[in-house]
């Protein structure tokens, strides 16, 4: 099975489906926030606080590289994107890039009541998110091999859509 990398934005729940779909093809995950923090040891919110959010940047670059390396089912930071180095590494990378598409409301309901302690809600106007949002879109889709609309839907129905269609192209 090729490599699966999960791509969204905040709140499209590539983690928590990024864990089902390893559970479900006996495959290998890795989380490149969780990279940084098990690398750097810190999280990647203290990394942004303390160091700000260029040198975050530059972790998460080294994160996505060993996921790549390591191979499974890998879910990026929702920012992951916004270096072109990443956008070229994932672009030439074995396997598919699967979009967890979130509309902007969703994915801020789905946030805002832990806060989650993320940088970019905590020091972001919701004008300022919102254009982080529409920018970060456009990448998305463009790196995309398959796009999931994830409203209002549970990880488990995202899960099994994505199976669903690994399946097609399986066949094909």
């Amino acid at each position: 099975m090729e490599n699966i990398y999960l791509i969204g934005f905040m709140g499209a729940g590539k983690t928590t489906v990024g864990y089902l779909l390893a559970q479900a093809l006996d495959m290998q995950f890795s989380d490149t926030d969780d990279l940084i923090t098990s690398t750097v040891g810190k999280t990647p919110q203290q990394i942004f606080f303390e160091q700000g959010e260029t040198v975050f940047r530059q972790y998460e670059m080294q994160a996505l590289k060993q996921a790549v390396h390591r191979g499974g089912i890998i879910a990026t930071g929702g920012g992951t994107l916004e270096q072109a180095i990443n956008r070229a590494m994932l672009a030439q990378a074995p396997g598919k890039i699967i979009y967890l598409k979130t509309s902007f409301g969703e994915s801020i309901d789905r946030l805002v009541p832990a806060m989650d302690g993320r940088p970019l809600l905590m020091q972001k106007s919701v004008h300022e998110l919102v254009q982080i949002y529409s920018d970060r879109v456009l990448w998305y889709e463009k790196l995309a091999d398959l796009i999931i609309q994830t409203d209002h839907l549970s990880p488990a129905d995202i899960s099994a859509a994505i199976l669903s269609q690994l399946e097609q192209w399986n066949e094909n």
